[in-house]
């Protein structure tokens, strides 16, 4: 492909963000739902977690830290 010549450091760096980004996602969806009173994983939906006072300053914070 024309245009896409990576570094070997821009390929691993990419590799490990796109190993990193979903991980910290799912960490703090386990801490949020292990922190919010009354969430299930099984019932509620993720998004709830951003509505719930005691979750959601990290719920809705993990996105803008993956984009920084």
């Amino acid at each position: 492909m024309r245009g896409t010549d990576l570094t070997d450091s821009s390929r691993t760096t990419a590799g490990i963000l796109l190993f990193l980004l979903p991980a910290q996602f799912i960490i703090a969806l386990v801490a949020g739902a292990a922190i919010a009173p009354g969430y299930s994983i099984n019932t509620n939906a993720i998004s709830d977690l951003g509505v719930i006072d005691t979750t959601a300053w990290l719920f809705n914070a993990s996105p803008s830290w993956q984009a920084s």
